[in-house]
């Protein structure tokens, strides 16, 4: 009898446009925008009293990347290219809280950098499922997106009440600034620098490349095609 397959060998990982999908990824498309809306939703009316979330916030993403178990939107994070040397970049809301010298070193390498945000878990598996610790399996995808699409560096701001600075720690981040009050919970800002994690590995690597090498991309990827072009 053979051994059963991990259960991550029916996962796919899908990088879904943040606006206006074909219309054969319409259901991936809607499943992961009502994931996200739901969880987020509930996290910022306990976190700042929010009684609606607006859709923007998910449709001006460069990408959204969510990982699905037959046809179940599993998790996902965010995706955005932005140029620092352009005030409005540097001015982003995403960047309300980062200092000056926080958002330079992000420029350490080059200009290109990705804001990656809103790392968004399924109630069911939060925690260890199928015995994968899924928040450090949607962030390490998140640095494997950011690495292969030619930019010098991810961003990273941790939610330390749910111990996402650890996870960005063991998944190889470089701390610029701890313990910053965002929403009313300490919050951490991390570097996931592409040169620097060229070799890294650690414990979910198999599981990311297999994703990765599988992965579905909707539309066109400008930035991979950008990438090659360089």
């Amino acid at each position: 009898m053979s051994a059963q397959k991990p259960a991550y060998d029916q996962w796919s990982y899908v990088l879904l446009p943040g606006s206006n999908p074909e219309p054969r990824f319409l259901p991936q498309y809607e499943a992961a925008y009502k994931l996200w809306h739901n969880v987020w939703q509930d996290t910022l009316a306990s976190l700042d009293g929010l009684e609606r979330l607006c859709g923007d916030d998910f449709t001006r993403q460069d990408r959204v990347g969510a990982v699905f178990s037959e046809g179940r939107c599993l998790m996902l994070s965010f995706f955005r290219e932005a140029d620092l040397t352009l005030l409005a970049n540097r001015q982003d809301s995403y960047f309300k809280h980062w200092s000056e010298s926080s958002l330079d070193a992000l420029m350490r390498d080059s200009k290109k950098v990705i804001i990656a945000s809103n790392i968004t878990l399924s109630p069911e598996v939060r925690g260890s499922y199928h015995g994968v610790s899924m928040k450090d399996l949607i962030l390490n995808l998140s640095v494997e997106y950011s690495k292969n699409s030619g930019a010098s560096v991810q961003t990273g701001s941790t939610r330390n009440t749910r111990g996402m600075h650890k996870v960005a720690l063991r998944s190889g981040g470089q701390l610029l600034e701890s313990g910053v009050r965002v929403h009313g919970e300490d919050t951490d800002f991390y570097a996931f620098y592409s040169r620097d994690l060229k070799h890294f590995i650690n414990e979910w690597t198999p599981i990311v490349r297999s994703l990765w090498s599988r992965r579905i991309v909707v539309g066109r990827d400008v930035a991979f095609e950008s990438k090659k072009a360089a």
